[in-house]
């Protein structure tokens, strides 16, 4: 893992500020570290999952929409399948696309502070990235499943907030929500499917992974 990130991490670890008028008024501030030139670099012994891909997503949309001078691009490194390390490279994004798309993700933020919204982030992430691919929506559906229900391991129905919000161990199916008329986005079936690609297709669109 080490050698595969020492010619990312060659040069001096930096932050960025970022300072980004968005619609309606607001504007988005913040720095962001683990900077190498112009790549945002990651790395932990944690298994490689969706919220470190997507904080890394989060800030570089935002360097590219605040600095748009720069090809900015980002790797997160964690353990991946039978403990291999694996890589989520992020190829660069240009300010007249990253802008639309943090845009967005803040409609989602807003949604999210008004009402629990039926999207954990691992089964979301799943059911967008088999959507992508072209999986039917039962096919989907059925992996988003395997990670939202508790098996041989704990998955996401175990989780204290989720419990909370939709009662422990909710069956999948409790997220298949219907969907609201503002909400029809990608054409998926359920209100679940719509919130998922709308968060989760730009990333994947940008996103290679690798095996180190």
């Amino acid at each position: 893992m080490v050698d595969k990130t020492e010619a990312l991490r060659a040069a001096p670890r930096r932050t960025v500020d970022v300072v980004l008028d968005l619609a309606g008024g607001r504007q988005l501030r913040g720095t962001v570290g683990g900077l190498h030139e112009e790549y945002l670099v990651a790395v932990s012994y944690s298994k490689l999952g969706p919220a470190a891909r997507l904080r890394a997503w989060l800030s570089m949309l935002a360097l590219s929409a605040g600095h748009p001078d720069k090809p900015w691009g980002a790797a997160t490194v964690g353990r991946g399948d039978r403990g291999r390390p694996q890589c989520a490279t992020l190829t660069p994004i240009r300010a007249q696309a990253a802008l639309p798309v943090l845009q967005q993700l803040v409609e989602l933020y807003d949604k999210g502070l008004r009402e629990p919204l039926p999207m954990p982030v691992k089964s979301a992430a799943e059911y967008a990235a088999h959507r992508l691919r072209g999986a039917e929506v039962d096919d989907a559906e059925y992996r988003a499943r395997m990670k939202w229900a508790t098996g041989s391991f704990p998955g996401e129905d175990d989780d204290a907030a989720h419990a909370q919000v939709w009662g422990r161990r909710a069956p999948f199916e409790t997220l298949l929500t219907a969907t609201p008329p503002d909400e029809t986005w990608g054409g998926e079936p359920h209100r679940f499917g719509e919130l998922a690609v709308r968060m989760w297709f730009p990333l994947l669109d940008h996103e290679k992974r690798s095996v180190l």
